[in-house]
């Protein structure tokens, strides 16, 4: 949508009705999203609900074992998917304000709430200072702020920002990447890539069986 409205072939694609149709879906769904799973002002997840979550049921060689990546409770790519919905619902309403629409047989003004504008920047200051801190000067985003292994180094920071951009300035975000990529960069033989978890963790496995989850 937002490539479109950049190219001005935004009407091409989009007609009016598909637009108030998306805005009704994506509006029943925060609803929803909030009612169920929102606490404290998050989003949170139970365990092995989130797109990198693995169980192995033998950690007894691990240093630590016993313990399991189930990644339950806030995680900062769950908050970003959320503020990407509200940024949505809220270019939604902007582009449906003033708009007539049909009612009962009768043309009257599309309805234009602020609810969803300030519910985004609510939230995305909540997430904001929650989430970044300073580490030896350098800025470094949790991936989470509550469950086992919250505060490990993952790449879902990366995820985080092609999703919602906006939490954090363009500066910020070249200090996350930075430390991030110190610890989770592999150089492999294929070019090189990124670790689901620190390299420097209990958990980070150097080598993959093709067996099994560890």
């Amino acid at each position: 949508m937002n490539l479109l409205e950049l190219k001005d072939e935004f009407n091409k694609f989009f007609t009016f009705n598909e637009l108030v149709y998306v805005k009704g879906i994506l509006e029943y769904s925060i609803i929803a999203i909030q009612e169920r799973f929102m606490h404290d002002g998050f989003i949170v997840n139970n365990a092995l609900e989130t797109w990198m979550d693995t169980y192995f049921d033998d950690t007894a060689g691990i240093v630590g074992g016993g313990a399991h990546d189930h990644r339950a409770g806030v995680r900062i790519e769950i908050q970003t998917l959320l503020l990407g919905m509200l940024r949505l619902i809220n270019m939604l309403n902007e582009l449906l304000s003033n708009k007539l629409i049909k009612k009962k047989g009768a043309l009257v003004h599309a309805e234009h709430s602020t609810q969803f504008v300030e519910l985004e920047e609510q939230m995305r200051v909540h997430v904001r200072e929650t989430f970044l801190f300073k580490q030896d000067g350098n800025y470094v985003l949790r991936d989470g702020v509550s469950g086992e292994f919250a505060d490990v180094t993952r790449p879902n920071i990366f995820i985080a920002y092609y999703l919602y951009p906006e939490l954090l300035s363009s500066h910020e975000w070249e200090e996350v990447f930075d430390s991030a990529l110190e610890k989770l960069w592999c150089d492999w033989n294929i070019g090189g890539g990124l670790s689901t978890i620190a390299k420097d963790h209990p958990l980070y496995q150097s080598q993959y069986t093709g067996q099994n989850n560890q």
